[in-house]
This record gives structure tokens, C-alpha cells and sequence, in this order.
């Protein structure tokens, strides 16, 4: 992340690690034929703010972009972001050719080999890897054009794009306005939380009471229930304004959650924080375990609640398992599916 005193912040693998759960839970729920309302319910709450959460946090940690000084410097930034980025989006969405023309009647989205080549235009045959293509776009905007001083005019502009957003037709622009806002968001985040005084900062400091505390995530828990009512009740996919409010609203809970769980030593927060270090392992490999569950479930006729519940399981535990003890130990996979190159005992991210 760069600066040798920049403060760490525990506290963003857990907000990881709740968003990545949150991810596959989404794709677990979301199956083939028609859905109990209350699920149909939980999917449009989740994916309300499950991403902007992960462009927001992508922001976080990504604050050394604004320093970067000469073309050598933004070069090495971006060759190290493309390893990160696009080698896992293009191996793994050529990995999925095949395996998706023979199982595209079991996809939520049917795939023909002619369309193969939309993959350079980002759109992947693994409909989950939007967004690393789209957050590779959004490195390379900020390495060329945005710097420490132009990130408040970077904030006004992905503010607007968002509203231009619904009538773009090419998908990985339209994602990306939609998303940058809360990329810059998370930037001016870092920026704020990294100036404050030992214990101060809006996100995960000590506000002078409790009381003040709990407020302010009671009127953002508000915000949120509000949003998703009106979203619901518009039976809207993708409103502006609602979906913003809704956006942020969902993203200060799951930090005000992260914060909490930072102060615990349970399993569960043990869980969760490797979640969130091993969100990568699992965004890139969970599809694979959703895809088999419903090929079982459409054999043995699961009901929906049982294939959500087997495919939210195999969808957190199964690629933690393969991350660990096969992809990670082998480096040319772990270059391939993960993006990281290991150098003697270090690993380049």
C-alpha cells in the first residue's frame, strides 16, 4: 500500500470478509425457475450495496496511486494492478469457455462460443469477474489522471457519471459508472481516516460518546431500510437516487459492523478475517461450486432454500480449501487463478 508509517487497518479485512459472504450468499440464492418472494426479497436487499461495498473498500487500500510521481513510477503501479487483475480475469474466463457451452442451460445467463470475444470487452463468460476488469479500468484512470489534489473533481465527476450510468449500453462502462463513485468515496475515506489523530476518524475511530455512536448507525440502519422498502416497492433493479442512498447507507453498516467484530476474539470473527484475506481465493472460485449445486439440484430436485443453503456452504468452504491447499502451493497457478506472484518468501499482491 506504500508509506512506511501509513496506518493498518484490521478492520477492512472484516468488512471483506462480511462483503465476500454477503457475495456468494447473492449468488447462492439466486437460482434457475421462479424464487420464494423472500428470497427474490434478500437477493435485491444484498445487491443493493454488496458491491459498491467492494469498490469502496478497492478505493481504501488503494490511496498510493494519488503519490505516484513520473511514468516509471505509474507504470510499475499499473504492470503490478494488470498482474493482479486481468491475468485471473482472462485465464479463468477462457478456463470457463468450455465448461460453459456445455452447461449453459444450468447458467442464469446462456452462453454461445460466438461471443467469446466480448471477454476483452469485459464481459466474461464467469459472469462474477466483472468487476475485476472493471477495477482495472478504474486503476488505470486514476494512475494517468487522478492525484491527491484533482480527487475531489474525481468524486464530482463518478458522482455524475452515475446517473448517466442506466443509458450506457456497454456493459463494463456502465458498471463502471455506476461504481467509481464509491472508489474515489473510499479514497477520500483513507485519506480522512489517515490524517486523524490517534483513535479520532469517522470510520472506524472513537466518537466522543457511545451514545453519539450508536446514533449514527441507527439513522444509517434507517437510511437503509427506507432505501430497500422504496427499491422493493419500485420493484426496480437499478434506481439512482435509492440505490445511492441504499449503497452508502450499506456500506457504513457493514464497517460499523467490521469495527465491532475488531474488538472480538471469537470464531466468528476469526472466520470472517480470513474471509476477508481470502477473498480473492473465493470470488474467483465460488462460481464453480454454485454452478455444480444447481446442476445437483436440477438432477435431484433440492428445493430452492436447501440449494441456496448447500451452495452458500460449498461456495465459502470448498475455495478455501482449493486456495489453501492446492492453488496456493503451486505458483503458476497462483499467478494464473490469484493474481499473485510469490518472490522467494514474499508475494507480490
Amino acid at each position: 500500500m506504500g508509506g512506511k508509517n501509513r496506518k493498518r487497518y484490521p478492520e477492512a479485512d472484516l468488512a471483506r470478509g462480511i462483503g465476500i459472504i454477503l457475495v456468494v450468499l447473492g449468488h447462492a440464492l439466486r437460482q434457475d425457475g421462479d424464487l420464494p418472494a423472500l428470497m427474490e426479497r434478500m437477493i435485491s436487499v444484498i445487491y443493493s450495496f454488496h458491491m459498491p461495498l467492494f469498490f469502496f473498500l478497492s478505493g481504501f487500500v488503494s490511496i498510493r496511486v494519488l503519490s505516484l510521481r513520473g511514468s516509471r513510477a505509474v507504470g510499475g503501479w499499473l504492470r503490478g494492478r494488470a498482474v493482479r487483475l486481468l491475468v485471473p480475469y482472462f485465464f479463468v474466463s477462457i478456463c470457463y469457455l468450455p465448461v460453459k457451452v456445455v452447461l449453459s442451460r444450468y447458467a442464469q445467463k446462456p452462453f454461445s462460443i460466438g461471443t467469446a470475444w466480448r471477454i476483452i470487452i469485459g464481459e466474461s463468460p464467469n459472469t462474477m469477474l466483472w468487476y475485476l476488469y472493471v477495477l482495472f479500468l478504474l486503476c488505470v484512470i486514476s494512475a494517468l489522471l487522478v492525484r491527491k489534489k484533482r480527487l475531489p473533481a474525481a468524486i464530482a465527476v463518478s458522482l455524475a457519471a452515475v446517473f448517466v450510468a442506466p443509458f450506457i449500453r456497454i456493459e463494463a462502462l456502465s458498471r463502471l459508472a455506476q461504481n467509481g463513485f464509491y472508489f474515489y468515496l473510499g479514497m477520500a475515506a483513507r485519506i480522512a481516516e489517515d490524517t486523524a489523530g490517534e483513535g479520532g476518524g469517522f470510520l472506524f475511530g472513537s466518537w466522543p460518546t457511545k451514545r453519539i455512536r450508536f446514533m449514527e448507525t441507527i439513522g444509517f440502519a434507517v437510511v437503509f431500510v427506507l432505501g430497500s422498502a422504496v427499491r422493493l416497492g419500485m420493484n426496480r433493479e437499478y434506481d439512482v437516487l435509492w440505490g445511492m442512498l441504499t449503497a452508502l447507507a450499506g456500506i457504513r453498516l457493514t464497517l460499523a459492523a467490521a469495527a465491532l467484530m475488531n474488538q472480538g476474539r471469537g470464531k466468528l470473527c476469526g472466520f470472517v478475517r480470513t474471509a476477508g484475506k481470502r477473498s480473492m481465493d473465493i470470488y474467483i472460485m465460488s462460481d464453480a461450486a454454485h454452478t455444480a449445486v444447481r446442476i445437483a439440484a436440477a438432477m435431484t430436485g433440492l428445493g430452492p432454500w436447501a440449494a441456496a443453503a448447500v451452495s452458500f456452504a460449498a461456495g465459502l468452504i470448498l475455495p478455501l480449501i482449493a486456495g489453501e491447499y492446492i492453488v496456493r502451493r503451486i505458483p503458476v497457478l497462483r499467478l494464473l487463478v490469484l493474481g499473485e506472484q510469490a518472490t522467494g518468501s514474499q508475494t507480490k499482491r
